[in-house]
């Protein structure tokens, strides 16, 4: 904004001396090229300004959507009111703040192998395990670009994340298809690209590409399986490390492989920060 500021400046000094512009401008001995270019500046000036000024209008608006929609967030009867904004523990602070918590796996209290009106609604407590729901999900992602992390745990107390600088994820007749996700980094390995474009899929809606089985009957919870998965955050939960079935529990095959189930994981949001720009840059 200290660009536009000078920009307005500029532009004030430039019509406070019209009147003497005007009198250069009859000057015969004023050369025509240099009152062109001041005549090509100005205009160029005017209108960097105006769209600087009509560009951060549509970001506020945007803003204020987005703050609607939270609220709406909070206000519903399905989840129990609790923070939504994650503050980081001092073992998490250098992921920042402002992430907004979309799933949360601790202790498996919570039953995950749900049908797809529940994945659709959400489901749990906000303040201890719990899924947000597809369609607010959805309504997140819509209205202002997110990025994604993800925090693992495994029963050694090892943290990892996987952090993806985009996401976004259809409406339900698309199938809340994972629709896009950014560039990955991270420590816990990439797992979710392969099923970037795969659609939601739950034991009694089956959207994965397997041709033989149901993934998300075979695994447990609902996820966008391909055929079948290379992570799945809302399998069944296993009160050990290891599980004698392939690939199932929380699973995150980056860090622990096919054969191990974590202790926890956690998926949370926080819109994009926009930055403008000019060509003056």
């Amino acid at each position: 904004m200290r660009r536009i500021y000078h920009l307005f400046f500029i532009l004030i000094l430039y019509q406070q001396n019209a009147a003497d512009y005007i009198d250069e401008c009859n000057n015969p001995d004023l050369d025509k090229a240099e009152i062109e270019l001041y005549s090509q500046l100005f205009l160029r000036l005017n209108s960097i300004i105006r769209s600087n000024i009509e560009l951060k209008t549509e970001l506020l608006d945007v803003k204020e959507e987005l703050r609607q929609i939270r609220e709406q967030l909070r206000g519903n009867e399905s989840l129990p009111a609790a923070p939504l904004i994650f503050s980081m523990d001092n073992n998490m602070s250098n992921f920042g703040k402002d992430w907004i918590i979309v799933q949360r796996r601790v202790d498996g209290s919570e039953n995950f192998d749900r049908s797809w009106n529940e994945y659709k609604n959400g489901f749990g407590n906000t303040s201890h395990e719990f899924f947000i729901g597809l369609e607010k999900l959805y309504a997140i992602t819509l209205l202002q670009p997110h990025e994604l992390l993800i925090v693992l745990k495994d029963f050694n107390n090892e943290m990892r994340h996987a952090r993806y600088d985009q996401f976004v994820i259809g409406s339900e007749q698309e199938g809340y298809e994972l629709k896009v996700l950014g560039k990955y980094h991270g420590t816990a390995g990439d797992a979710l690209t392969y099923h970037n474009g795969g659609k939601f899929s739950t034991k009694d809606q089956d959207n994965d590409d397997h041709k033989e089985i149901s993934c998300a009957s075979k695994f447990g919870g609902g996820w966008w399986f391909r055929a079948c998965h290379e992570s799945n955050l809302n399998g069944h939960y296993v009160h050990s490390d290891h599980d004698k079935s392939y690939a199932s529990g929380i699973h995150w095959k980056g860090f622990r492989k096919h054969w191990y189930s974590l202790k926890s994981a956690q998926m949370m949001v926080r819109p994009r920060k926009l930055r403008i720009s000019t060509q003056f840059e």
